[in-house]
């Protein structure tokens, strides 16, 4: 950041998310026409927990599921690096704008959100959702 600055940082963090939903998108696919939003939680819980999260995911409904993160290696990294919190946030919900492209392009009734991001309290939510 200090080189290219904040913008042109974030911007290239977009693109490597952008390589993360081309991944959620084939799965996705193969999943399709009906996605199971338990079997994608679990997916999400076991990549994010083998990469040094401390997640679990949960059904919160019928038509929701959340992946709670405990842990999250990104937040750490930055953290250690000076980062502050307002742009790690931007940085996290950026991607997470990102991602839910990807899942609308397999599904348009398909939403991912992070209704809770509190990384410097060690909580963030995510939720995929069905829309109809």
């Amino acid at each position: 950041m200090e080189t290219l600055g904040k913008e042109n940082a974030l911007q290239i963090h977009e693109k490597a998310f952008e390589m993360q939903g081309a991944g959620i998108e084939t799965m996705l696919r193969s999943m399709h026409p009906e996605v199971n939003l338990e079997e994608l939680g679990k997916m999400f819980e076991e990549t994010l927990n083998s990469t040094g999260f401390e997640s679990e995911s949960f059904m919160e409904d019928e038509n929701t599921v959340i992946i709670r993160n405990t842990r999250c290696p990104r937040y750490d990294s930055f953290k250690m690096n000076g980062i502050d919190d307002e742009t790690i946030e931007e940085y996290c919900l950026r991607g997470v704008s990102v991602l839910d492209r990807y899942f609308k392009k397999v599904d348009p009734s398909l939403e991912f959100t992070v209704p809770v991001w509190d990384a410097p309290n060690g909580r963030c939510d995510e939720k995929i959702y069905r829309t109809r």
